[in-house]
């Protein structure tokens, strides 16, 4: 993670007017550090009041104390420069009784299930969710309808403590399949598999048959746990995995959140704002756009209806919006998934134009350029909406840090 504190590369000594490290919290549960930060977070408790959850490390996940207005703080791999507040989206997980894949109303398939017990990646105990299949032989496995997309995924570990093969598979209701598959081992790892322009699609967390794009035809010994079915089709966004939604026998909706701001005009320095996101994107650029959804518009900040930065998914671009009046570089902002996008952005002044750059994991600087003329000084409304317009509109990602700057300031690569 690059350096960004005072001291710490920037031209200036303490030119910030709100520096927050997202990178250096804790994982779990991040209302305490947030509060301190002077930051605000909501999440609506969903209508069965069950339990959110945010991956740890890449063999670990917590399930407990993140419920209502609770931000999380997770981190995809074993090292922390992948650590970030997590703000998502809405999604619902369709996959019923998702820590329970032999119970109705899965289809059985043609092996039972043992009744071992095993620690789950979040430190439970589960029972049940161990398959061993013979060569042909079908894990249970859920079978979610007729949609456009999903994606699909499972946190898998071998269940006799060896390395064996696993899949995850999509059937498209024509006896075409589309999986993933590979080896695992005794500790625990989230697989994921992404599917579209399909139909009468089925996860299956373990299966013994042959599958295209999944190992050959043989044994199974392995151990599924938290499975998720994500709608991703012509009303639902980005075609990527977010955290598991615990589900019971329904699917279960986790409702979007929102970060903020509570004194807008606290990060506006004579009219202007000046600020650097720094970001882990959830899912490559082009899987953000969804074209069947209008409002399909990554913020970046909101003030208010007429003063907010946004990033058009189908586009690719920006647009800076003051008083109303849009300036749209040219330029387009893409990423690949899971690089760090830093964004910078200053915008507002009744003599400084606005500006915009970007840069990926450290590397080049990319110019957007300026609005020509100055746009006007800025008015912000009471509060200062970060990644999101209210509970839509979020930027889902690993938020890892962010800097509002003093009018005149900016780090040292901008």
């Amino acid at each position: 993670m690059p350096p960004y504190g005072a001291g710490r590369g920037l031209n200036v000594a303490s030119p910030f007017l709100l520096d927050v490290d997202f990178s250096t919290f804790a994982v779990g549960s991040g209302s305490a550090a947030l509060a301190a930060a002077g930051l605000s977070f909501s999440r609506a408790l969903n209508a069965k009041s069950s339990s959110e959850t945010v991956q740890t490390s890449d063999t670990t996940v917590l399930s407990s104390g993140l419920t209502a207005n609770v931000p999380r703080i997770g981190q995809r791999t074993s090292s922390s420069t992948t650590r970030g507040i997590v703000l998502e989206e809405s999604r619902t997980n369709l996959f019923p009784q998702c820590r329970q894949i032999i119970v109705s109303p899965l289809t059985a398939g043609t092996v039972t299930s043992t009744s071992d017990s095993f620690t789950a990646a979040d430190g439970a105990t589960v029972n049940r969710n161990r398959c061993q299949p013979a060569s042909g032989g079908e894990s249970p496995y859920y079978a979610g309808g007729s949609f456009a997309a999903a994606c699909f995924s499972a946190w898998v570990r071998s269940g006799n403590g060896s390395t064996n093969s696993w899949q995850i598979a999509v059937g498209d209701g024509t006896g075409n399949t589309r999986g993933v598959g590979g080896t695992v081992g005794p500790t625990w790892q989230r697989a994921i598999v992404t599917c579209t322009g399909c139909s009468s699609i089925a996860c299956v967390p373990v299966d013994g048959r042959n599958w295209t794009g999944g190992p050959g035809a043989g044994a199974r010994d392995a151990a599924a746990d938290l499975m998720q079915a994500e709608l991703i089709g012509s009303t639902f966004p980005g075609r990527f995995a977010t955290e598991v939604v615990i589900s019971d026998a329904t699917s279960t909706t986790r409702l979007g959140e929102r970060l903020w701001h509570p004194t807008g005009s606290a990060l506006v320095d004579g009219g202007r704002f000046t600020a650097l996101w720094a970001v882990i994107p959830k899912g490559d650029s082009s899987n953000y756009n969804t074209s069947s959804i209008a409002n399909q518009k990554i913020r970046l900040v909101t003030f208010g209806a007429s003063d907010y930065i946004e990033w058009d998914a189908s586009t690719h671009k920006i647009s800076v919006v003051v008083g109303g009046s849009a300036w749209t570089p040219t330029t387009v902002v893409t990423w690949s998934q899971f690089d760090l996008l830093e964004l910078f952005v200053g915008m507002g002044s009744a003599s400084i134009n606005s500006i915009a750059k970007y840069r990926l994991n450290g590397g080049s600087v990319v110019d957007l350029g300026n609005s020509g003329s100055a746009q006007g000084a800025l008015s912000p409304g009471s509060t200062a909406d970060l990644l999101c317009n209210s509970t839509s509109n979020q930027f889902t990602c690993w938020f890892q840090h962010f800097s509002a700057f003093k009018s005149g300031q900016k780090p040292s690569w901008a």
